[in-house]
């Protein structure tokens, strides 16, 4: 996913907590209800990287850290 006009880091996090919220919530279905669950990495421009593919290697690497956290 690729947020537009993120001004700061702490923008950027305040909407990742956002869709992290969006996350906890199961999917209902017909057999019940599916948990969903996701991890997020985040970089932002031009801190992180000038092109996007430095910008996308940034985030992959963020977004492994974030799966060996304990939850």
């Amino acid at each position: 996913m690729v947020l537009e006009n993120v001004g700061t880091r702490a923008d950027l996090e305040r909407r990742t907590q956002l869709i992290q919220g969006a996350l906890r919530f199961p999917l209902p279905l017909a057999e019940g209800a599916l948990p969903v669950s996701g991890s997020i990495g985040t970089s932002l421009f031009p801190e992180d990287g000038a092109s996007a593919g430095e910008l996308l290697r940034h985030a992959d690497v963020a977004m492994y850290r974030q799966k060996q956290q304990p939850a």
